[in-house]
């Protein structure tokens, strides 16, 4: 059977009955109970809601919801270090606060509380949330500093690997001519339009043809244009038309202008760019491992049984399900 503890209510008045809490795991010497998970869940579905889109929310909801309980325990292990080590959070998630109230021109903590009321997030619970994340990064920063060594071998060695990504904004300039499908003018503009370069004069023609629509595009990243037209630019000498694409209730056809930027730039250049990708990168293996680390000289237990689903699927099969 699964751990089940007899906890007291917060908050309540003396002589009230105490309330039966459901463990779901133990992490050392410390529990987290089911009602945890669930502030949990509560929290994310917020700010799903207010950061997705409607038709994406469910999935979104649902690949972070798997990690929930996983944060838990991770969390509890950098608490629990952080108690060991010592550790003072109160001076940097007071400089925190500050520094969100100044980003959003707040004056006082009770403005502040006002203004998460309004987003349904509880003041306590975002400076506990602060709190938690400062403790971490305080012990991250213990065990990866003396580690985070990179050398100017490291960087070029990255600046090799990842040579495509360190170039000028690539920029495209191109003119759209529209026919639409229902419209008989599609073997007039070839015949009349084509031969032509988009000139004044092809303009004055394009002007005379009632439904035909002409268009000067650009500049304009590769990535902001339709995946319908991109390949064909992609692929378009310089000075000629390309076409006709069949774009649904249209004819389209492209004359690519010029492509400009896409330079590569010195290493010089973007240094301390490599050196802040590499970095973050090697920080991130370190945490893993630290991670793991933890979890390995720790007493770590989840009950799969005091489980609900999707949770109890997710870790019947893990090493640390206890299932009596």
């Amino acid at each position: 059977m699964g751990l089940i503890l007899v906890i007291g209510l917060r908050g309540v008045s003396p002589g009230v009955a105490d309330v039966v809490e459901a463990v779901i795991a133990q992490v050392n010497g410390d529990f987290i109970y089911l009602s945890d998970l669930r502030h949990e869940e509560e929290l994310l579905l917020r700010q799903v809601h207010a950061q997705v889109l409607p038709e994406k929310r469910a999935e979104v909801f649902q690949d972070y919801q798997a990690k929930l309980l996983d944060g838990l325990i991770e969390r509890q292990l950098f608490l629990q270090k952080a108690k060991e080590m010592g550790l003072n959070p109160d001076p940097q998630v007071q400089a925190t606060l500050e520094r969100i109230k100044k980003e959003n021109n707040i004056s006082s903590d009770e403005e502040l509380r006002a203004a998460l009321e309004r987003e349904n997030i509880r003041f306590e619970d975002f400076v506990d949330t602060i709190r938690v994340q400062v403790l971490q990064r305080m012990v991250l920063l213990s065990y990866i500093q003396p580690r985070l060594v990179i050398t100017d071998q490291d960087l070029r060695a990255y600046y090799q690997r990842h040579a495509d990504e360190f170039r000028t904004p690539e920029q495209w300039h191109f003119y759209q001519l529209q026919v639409p499908k229902d419209s008989p003018l599609r073997e007039v503009v070839e015949r009349e339009l084509l031969s032509m370069s988009p000139s004044p004069e092809f303009q004055a023609k394009v002007a005379s043809m009632e439904g035909v629509q002409f268009a000067a595009i650009g500049p304009i990243v590769p990535e902001q244009i339709r995946s319908e037209v991109r390949p064909a630019l992609s692929q378009a000498t310089p000075q000629t038309w390309v076409g006709p694409l069949d774009l649904n209730d249209r004819w389209v056809w492209l004359w690519l202008d010029r492509r400009e930027g896409g330079a590569q730039l010195s290493f010089e250049t973007v240094r301390d760019q490599i050196y802040e990708r590499v970095a973050q990168e090697r920080a991130d293996q370190a945490r893993d491992r630290y991670v793991e680390e933890l979890k390995k000289n720790s007493f770590i237990r989840i009950y799969c049984l005091n489980l609900p689903e999707p949770y109890r699927a997710l870790y019947e099969k893990s090493s640390y399900c206890a299932q009596g």
